[in-house]
């Protein structure tokens, strides 16, 4: 709370914090960013190959000389509904998994 109330602050949260479920996004975070009028920009990264660790959240390393692709989305304008919020990250998330996929 105390980055946010410092001017010219960048906070990164992970939407679907330490324990999951996986790639779902709390309401607690967007509560906090909206309440301090912070702007929300999603962000996201694939790997062209990677190894799928047996983790609660299926962490993914890159392989050797994979591409990365990391994307930025949009500034986020939707409400406090937090299907809404979701839908922006799925949204953007399939997007760059598609890019990688296809890069395959």
């Amino acid at each position: 709370i105390a980055l946010f109330k410092k001017p010219n602050s960048v906070v990164a949260i992970t939407n679907d914090g330490p324990l999951g479920p996986p790639k779902q996004a709390k309401e607690g975070t967007l509560r906090l960013a909206l309440k301090h009028n912070a702007s929300i920009i999603g962000m996201s990264g694939a790997s062209s190959k990677s190894w799928t660790l047996n983790t609660w959240d299926q962490l993914k390393l890159p392989k050797p000389f994979s591409v990365i692709y990391i994307s930025f989305y949009e500034k986020y304008s939707g409400n406090k509904n937090i299907e809404v919020f979701s839908q922006y990250l799925n949204d953007n998330q399939n997007k760059i998994d598609k890019m990688a996929h296809d890069a395959l």
